[in-house]
């Protein structure tokens, strides 16, 4: 997948895991993967265990996202009139809280939304 847009919270931190524009790999298992495979958004937690298991076969996206106290993501597929186009990826790093069943709901309309725009732009 190509990193295309980046945005947080803060102005300054956490900066992105992945540079604008670079190429990146996602092995199978990983939030991103499952989102696309599954075409379901797909939660995981440091607390859970699932996200920094994927996150070993990358050193320096592990070290990152310790760095930035990243401890959730939610991994949503882009999907417009029957194509997956890509990933959208939130992470959660101030609260300590997880992503709850609400966040998914909206972050599965926005990206719903955002998929018809990008789609209607090529």
């Amino acid at each position: 997948l190509r990193r295309t847009a980046h945005r947080s919270v803060t102005e300054d931190c956490p900066q992105s895991v992945s540079e604008i524009g670079r190429l990146d790999v996602y092995p199978a298992g990983s939030p991103q993967a499952e989102c696309l495979l599954s075409g379901q958004a797909i939660v995981a937690s440091v607390a859970y265990g699932d996200l920094e298991r994927w996150l070993r076969w990358d050193p320096v996206r592990l070290r990152r996202v310790e760095e930035y106290g990243i401890h959730s993501t939610m991994s949503v597929p882009l999907q417009a009139r029957g194509t997956t186009l890509g990933a959208a990826v939130f992470t959660r790093f101030r609260r300590p809280d997880p992503f709850t069943h609400d966040d998914v709901l909206l972050a599965e309309e926005v990206s719903a939304r955002a998929a018809v725009c990008i789609d209607n732009a090529r």
